[in-house]
């Protein structure tokens, strides 16, 4: 009997493939170095990014330590633990830092600049919320001087190093590692403020009467811009979630490059309307703008590759920090990734409790002393001072600045308006002239406490009641008298303004454009 063969896998099923021997992969290519354009042009952004966000980057840890403490804690301001004074310590090197680079500003701006422009240098004392005033130019200038002097001494000594002694072209794959955490840093930060506030409509609260009383001629562009995003909640909340998903890839270094092109594209548009409606945010969104499109040009040839060239594209490298201590590498990625989160989850945490208690979630009968209110009765020093008739509901006007600063002899106050987005309060004379201050509520909601700008000491101290519903009365010391004011609420609503009653239609027979 004669015996089959014995069978193998491959035998019984021909079709299959046998694998292929395992072979060692071909070496990597050694290093080429950067080339002289890519080396040069990264020297000086490197100067320039890093002057213009080390201060930022430095006092993030300190900055968000005392944030979170505050939060968690709840320390009385004005007894705060004796160990806080160290935290102030940290800060002194930033000081430092920013007296030299004030001085430098000065003396580049007088050296470099001619003097026909009349450029002054001289940082300003007060406040204006305008962040194009012509100190943020000087300064933005005397980095980009320094950032240039950098810049070319630093390839002077490179490249004399390079041709002298190593004879190899440098490679900048490990600091341009850091390069990129510094920009991508700033920028992130910067989404994620401006996002979260959006997100919570608190950067443009909903739109009040005051605002559609002004002649639409006569509003300024920026006015303009502003009702425009005030309109629609929705649309605001949707730009806010797009610039806080931007801030959020740039966390992680594998989605750096989607964040930095969502960056360049909301970044853009910001930027655009900023110059388009002469809002004073044009030179920090034009920064933020340049640092998403330095971490998206780094890419720009594998981008060309997949978008335009439909070729396949191999995954980038990235770099350590640290080659030879890779524990410290792994300890930096999580430490970072703590941070980070943690600074996210407060920011957000931060504007959506300030949007229940301030905002667009606050219930209209939890702060019954918000909105606009008209003189009734004024007392000062228990003397009744005569109060100008009023009438029932009087149209938003606009008003002089007053130059009272607390001293006796106060006018009746014949109007006033909480703002509590804004944090204002402020108080009109019987000459029509207005004062305004930051306040903030004490005693739960009871005392109305004014104050200047970064000066602790309060202005007024102001007991709130209400005897009847459309009625409030203020009562306690304001500057250097003791007053009393009784007011009648001005209820929003005089009329049915067409922008208010119109609502959202799927279908239009015909286009309503007024």
């Amino acid at each position: 009997m004669e015996t089959l063969p014995a069978t193998t896998a491959s035998d019984a099923f021909p079709l299959q493939a046998e694998s292929p021997p395992t072979e060692t992969p071909p070496p990597a290519p050694p290093d080429r170095g950067w080339g002289p354009v890519a080396r040069t042009a990264f020297r000086f952004a490197f100067a320039y990014w890093f002057l213009y966000s080390f201060a930022l980057f430095a006092s993030f840890p300190v900055s968000l330590f005392s944030t979170v403490y505050n939060r968690l804690a709840a320390p009385d301001p004005a007894n705060p633990p004796g160990w806080m004074e160290y935290v102030g310590y940290a800060t002194k090197p930033l000081e430092w830092y920013g007296q030299g680079k004030q001085w430098y500003t000065g003396w580049a701006c007088r050296t470099f600049l001619p003097v026909s422009l009349g450029v002054d240098a001289t940082p300003p004392t007060d406040r204006s919320g305008s962040g194009d005033r012509q100190y943020a130019y000087c300064t933005a200038f005397a980095d980009l001087t320094l950032a240039v002097v950098v810049g070319l001494n630093w390839t002077v000594a490179s490249e004399l190093w390079v041709r002298l002694l190593t004879r190899r072209r440098p490679s900048y794959d490990r600091l341009n590692a850091f390069f990129r955490l510094l920009v991508r840093f700033h920028l992130m930060y910067f989404m994620i403020v401006y996002g979260a506030m959006k997100i919570w409509c608190g950067q443009f609260p909903p739109i009040a009467d005051g605002q559609l009383e002004v002649k639409y001629g006569d509003s300024s562009p920026m006015g303009l811009l502003w009702r425009f995003m005030q309109f629609s909640q929705p649309y605001t909340s949707t730009t806010g979630i797009i610039e806080t998903t931007c801030g959020l890839l740039l966390v992680c270094r594998r989605t750096t490059l989607l964040g930095a092109m969502c960056s360049v594209g909301a970044m853009g548009q910001v930027f655009l309307l900023n110059m388009c409606y002469d809002v004073p945010v044009k030179l920090m969104s034009g920064h933020l703008l340049l640092m998403a499109v330095t971490l998206v040009v780094q890419d720009w040839r594998k981008l060309a590759n997949f978008f335009i060239l439909a070729k396949p594209v191999a995954a980038a490298p990235l770099p350590a920090l640290f080659v030879r201590w890779k524990w410290c590498h792994r300890i930096g990625l999580v430490v970072r990734t703590l941070l980070y989160l943690t600074f996210i989850g407060f920011t957000l945490e931060r504007d959506y409790k300030s949007a229940r208690e301030t905002g667009i979630l606050t219930p209209p009968e939890s702060r019954p002393f918000v909105g606009r209110w008209t003189g009734v009765e004024f007392e000062r020093d228990g003397e009744t001072v005569p109060v100008p008739e009023q009438p029932a509901n009087p149209p938003p006007m606009q008003f002089g600045q007053s130059k009272w600063s607390g001293e006796p002899g106060m006018q009746a106050v014949i109007r006033v308006s909480i703002q509590p987005q804004f944090q204002s309060a402020a108080f009109v004379f019987a000459d029509k002239t207005l004062v305004s201050y930051p306040f903030r509520t004490e005693a739960d909601d009871t005392e109305l406490v004014v104050s200047k700008p970064r000066d602790p000491e309060p202005v007024g101290r102001l007991r709130m009641s209400f005897p009847e519903p459309d009625r409030m009365v203020l009562e306690g010391p304001f500057g250097q008298q003791r007053v009393k004011m009784t007011l009648r609420r001005i209820v929003d609503g005089r009329k049915e303004y067409l922008l208010k009653t119109t609502g959202f239609r799927w279908i239009q027979e015909k286009p309503f454009n007024r």
